[in-house]
């Protein structure tokens, strides 16, 4: 037994002794390495935040400009705003700069007025011998630095007189000068088949105007639904919202027609008066009746064109009725975008005469693209006609029985 524990004892005095909580083990351990750990995960801390405030204060100074954090890679799922106030100013300034470019480039018309001396003014200074400004009889956009405006008259075709438009009204500028009316004509072609009643786009001309600031027309392509815009009535009237949805008047459409309105969602809803529509880059899109049926633009893009370039209205003739396909779905045809061709119960395929039919084209041609731009559901064929003049010659693509082709059109003069 004495020899059996000595061997035991023997055995633990040469063997090494390794004790877990020993005073080495945790001078190592706890100590200096825990230490390099936790001063490495600080400095890389501290690195990224550095990175981040140089981002921001260095490389972006505060000059106005928006710092984007989604470069810097974030995950939007935990995005947090920290100051939504500071978000509300900026939309707020953006609007405010909105509507001060847009205020530039638009004119008030007023019933004019007799020229007064000053003395007479002086001693009885009543409405007779001023304008309120806030209290325009209508408003038009700048559309040529020369003087041509797109104004929105009170009534219909039938109760407007053009040349009461040039006997009867001045103009005033964003900076009050006064202009004298020396042309008015109506700038839509359609208006009888519209029915306007609350108010005409009237084209007219401003004397002795040069140097105006122009506004830019928007296209039909820029009609995005769900983009902010807002309306102006060129008063006291101004509402905010978003484009809700675009609507045809009807799924047959004619190469010449490219009527379209327009469905808005605004704040305040309907204007009590006609008001035009811009979006939040200054860009005129579109104009609403009070009665609240809004028109775009685009469909007076020849018409302006022309008249800038000609002295003259004339609009283009191609000469076709068709469906945009990408405005339904045709069982068993594998298209989803195009005009395809067709005729209606009053309405033939192919004009007889037409450039359209001069150039061979046929019912149930499909018409993929005209000058390279191709046909979708936003930039329509009638819609892309209307950014040519009569006399130009396009080359327009398409297919026919699954066989692609072209066909250059000359386009005509619409009478």
């Amino acid at each position: 037994m004495n020899k059996g524990k000595k061997n035991i004892s023997s055995t633990k005095n040469n063997s090494p002794k390794v004790i877990p909580d020993s005073p080495e083990k945790r001078s190592f351990f706890g100590g200096p390495f825990l230490t390099i750990i936790f001063s490495a995960l600080t400095a890389l801390i501290v690195g990224a935040v550095g990175c981040f405030l140089v981002a921001v204060y260095l490389i972006n100074p505060q000059t106005g400009a928006d710092v984007k954090v989604a470069d810097y890679n974030w995950g939007n799922a935990n995005l947090v705003i920290r100051n939504p106030k500071e978000v509300v100013v900026n939309q707020d300034q953006k609007a405010e700069e909105s509507i001060t470019a847009v205020s530039a480039s638009m004119v008030k018309f007023y019933p004019r007025l007799q020229s007064a001396d000053k003395d007479s003014v002086a001693k009885n200074l009543d409405a007779s011998k001023f304008y309120l400004l806030k209290e325009p009889f209508s408003s038009g956009v700048i559309m040529s630095a020369d003087g041509w405006i797109l104004a929105l008259w009170p009534g219909n075709q039938k109760s407007i007189d053009p040349k009461k438009i040039i006997s009867d009204y001045d103009a005033l500028d964003s900076e009050g000068k006064v202009y004298h009316v020396d042309q008015a004509i109506f700038a839509d072609r359609t208006a009888n088949e519209k029915n306007y009643q609350e108010a005409m786009p009237v084209l007219v001309h401003l004397a002795s105007a040069g140097s105006l600031s122009v506004l830019n027309l928007a296209k039909p392509a820029d009609l995005k639904i769900g983009q902010a815009l807002f309306s102006y009535d060129g008063g006291h009237s101004v509402d905010f919202g978003f484009l809700a949805d675009r609507e045809k008047d009807s799924l047959l459409r004619s190469s010449e027609d490219s009527s379209e309105s327009l469905v808005l969602d605004l704040n305040a809803g309907v204007s009590a008066k006609p008001s035009f529509i811009f979006n939040l880059a200054g860009d005129l899109l579109a104009w609403q009746t009070s009665s609240g049926k809004v028109f775009p633009v685009y469909p007076l893009n020849a018409r302006l064109r022309s008249l800038f370039k000609m002295n003259q209205i004339s609009e283009p003739y191609f000469g076709v009725n068709y469906y945009n396909l990408a405005d339904l779905r045709i069982p068993g045809f594998n298209q989803d975008a195009g005009a395809l061709i067709y005729s209606g119960a009053k309405n033939e395929a192919v004009v007889k005469g037409s450039p359209a039919e001069k150039a061979g084209l046929k019912k149930g041609d499909l018409i993929l693209a005209v000058n390279g731009e191709t046909i979708s559901g936003e930039d329509d064929l009638s819609a892309i006609i209307q950014n040519y003049l009569p006399g130009q010659s396009l080359l327009i693509s398409y297919s026919r029985s699954g066989v692609n082709a072209e066909a250059s059109v000359k386009l005509g003069a619409l009478k």
